[in-house]
């Protein structure tokens, strides 16, 4: 059984290094956040997903850990992090944090120790090759590294600073490889779950779990990944029942079927694409576009087959953005973004906020890539607090010092306008979780139905129910005004509307509008 706070959870992704700064080094930190909590609580939100916050030398912005059991020193403390999950679940917030299972940074212990060349506790955490200069296959995720040492090539999982954890292979086909059952990759296995149960048992309330596929390779259709986190949803069910376990799978069919009561979704209908390599080329999923847009169809029917299909045994995430995409913002108007986070937060599932898509924060073109960040630098930049203080009121350190400069400028959306009711995109998102918590219907595991959904068409019509009530939500994310007649809903109540009109069973609606209806 699923926690059962997870019905109605709202999720909010913290990037630390970039939300708030308590002690003026130009870095966000744990105490930044604490200090924070109020106004993530009054936005209405259940739960935190914080990126990774341990010990790292920060080659890939901490997803390279040195220490799974220690907070970065440039975050703050074990102690500050003990101290964040008191002060959370004093406002009914829950901590969520970032676990990177598949790899570790080439600076942690257990790496300095298997590298060497005398048998250790430590000599099978990782793959090696005795062939010094073996590459691998080239094929999916074998990569070597050679050259590396006396042992020989390691396996690689993600950059080539971060070596693969060892979990075994599903097929075996060289002679340095384990078979996923070999005892030796158990104590990896043993080591990962001790990582989870230190932060929980220090009131960490579960993880959102990075590349949760890669863990057992070569394993063709999963198999054998699948019932290696069975075994871990087991220890949660027993343990830890009202802690969740995230999949960053993006494939909720198979990763709620592993155990994982949320997977994420790669919800192109409203951004092009995941990562911004090149943001600005419109895939055919980009459906809610506001010029140009494509047909919703191909997009928005598999979206809703795919809760439907999932729905009665876990959740979907889907997000705003995340410290991987270009920022929703990117991708159109004011009032456009609003539609779309509209969808969002009327979609069933778990929503995912990323900080900062509250405001409208923009994604910044042309950044000097930061900590392995590539092109996803110009979605983590510091959070826009008040434009009338030094660097946005993120921090007290000299512009040069910061983590990465702040959105300077002058109609750049900060939070001190916003709560002063000058932002659009604020009070959007306030109204629409508050509306959320209110009404069953609108419940993360409540049921979906498409109304009205024409090719190249809008708008996007659909009902959420519990069987209590029912709502409608039409959505509009062009800039044509478009009407749609839906003569058996002519009754409808409005709830929350935003350039919605209805007569006679006639809905009008301006561009860029949504509308939320009682049945």
């Amino acid at each position: 059984m699923a926690p059962k706070w997870l019905k109605k959870a709202t999720f909010y992704q913290v990037y630390p290094q970039s939300f708030y700064d308590s002690n003026g080094d130009g870095i966000g930190d744990i105490k930044g956040v604490i200090a924070k909590l109020d106004y993530i609580k009054n936005l209405g939100i259940s739960a935190i997903w914080f990126n990774p916050w341990y010990e790292s030398p920060f080659r890939d912005a901490g997803y390279d850990i040195a220490d799974f059991y220690q907070v970065a020193k440039r975050y703050g403390s074990n102690a500050d992090a003990k101290k964040l999950f008191a002060e959370a679940h004093k406002r009914g917030i829950k901590i969520v944090l970032d676990l990177v299972i598949g790899h570790t940074s080439i600076d942690c212990k257990w790496f300095k120790e298997s590298e060497k060349v005398e048998r250790n506790a430590y000599s099978d955490y990782y793959v090696w090759s005795p062939l010094a200069y073996y590459r691998g296959s080239g094929k999916g995720d074998d990569y070597f590294i050679s050259g590396w040492g006396p042992r020989g090539a390691f396996l690689a999982n993600y950059y080539a600073v971060q070596p693969a954890l060892n979990f075994g292979y599903a097929k075996i086909e060289h002679p340095w490889e384990l078979r996923y059952d070999d005892p030796r990759c158990r104590a990896t296995k043993e080591e990962m779950i001790n990582v989870m149960r230190f932060w929980m048992d220090m009131g960490a309330d579960g993880f959102r779990v990075d590349m949760a596929s890669s863990v057992i390779k070569r394993d063709e259709g999963k198999k054998k990944t699948i019932a290696f986190w069975r075994e871990v949803r087991k220890i949660f069910d027993r343990d830890y029942p009202e802690n969740v376990l995230i999949s960053e799978w993006f494939d909720p069919a198979t990763s709620i079927k592993a155990g994982f009561h949320i997977d994420f979704c790669y919800n192109n209908f409203w951004r092009a694409g995941y990562r911004p390599e090149d943001p600005r080329i419109k895939w055919p999923q980009m459906a809610m576009a506001e010029t140009d847009f494509t047909d919703p169809v191909p997009a928005i029917t598999p979206a809703f087959e795919l809760i439907q299909k999932t729905q009665k045994k876990g959740y979907i995430g889907f997000y705003s953005g995340n410290h991987d995409a270009a920022r929703l913002r990117y991708y159109g108007s004011e009032a456009n973004t609003i539609v779309k986070l509209a969808m969002l937060f009327t979609l069933p599932g778990t929503p995912f906020l990323y900080y900062g898509d509250e405001i409208g924060m923009r994604y910044r073109e042309n950044l000097t890539p930061k900590e392995g960040g590539e092109r996803r630098t110009g979605s983590r930049t510091p959070m826009q607090w008040d434009n009338h203080l030094a660097n946005a009121g993120f921090s007290t350190a000299k512009k040069e010092a910061l983590y990465l400069p702040v959105d300077d400028a002058k109609n750049a959306p900060c939070v001190a306008d916003a709560l002063k009711g000058k932002n659009a995109t604020y009070n959007a998102v306030t109204q629409l979780i508050a509306l959320r918590k209110q009404h069953v219907a609108l419940d993360n595991d409540a049921k979906v139905e498409l109304v009205y959904l024409k090719h190249r068409k809008m708008p996007i019509a659909y009902t959420r129910s519990n069987g209590k009530e029912t709502l409608l939500i039409l959505l509009n994310s062009s800039k044509d005004k478009v009407a749609v007649t839906l003569r058996k809903l002519k009754s409808a109540k409005a709830l929350l509307t935003c350039g919605v009109s209805l007569a006679d069973g006639k809905f009008t609606l301006a561009p860029c509008s949504y509308g939320i209806f009682s049945l």
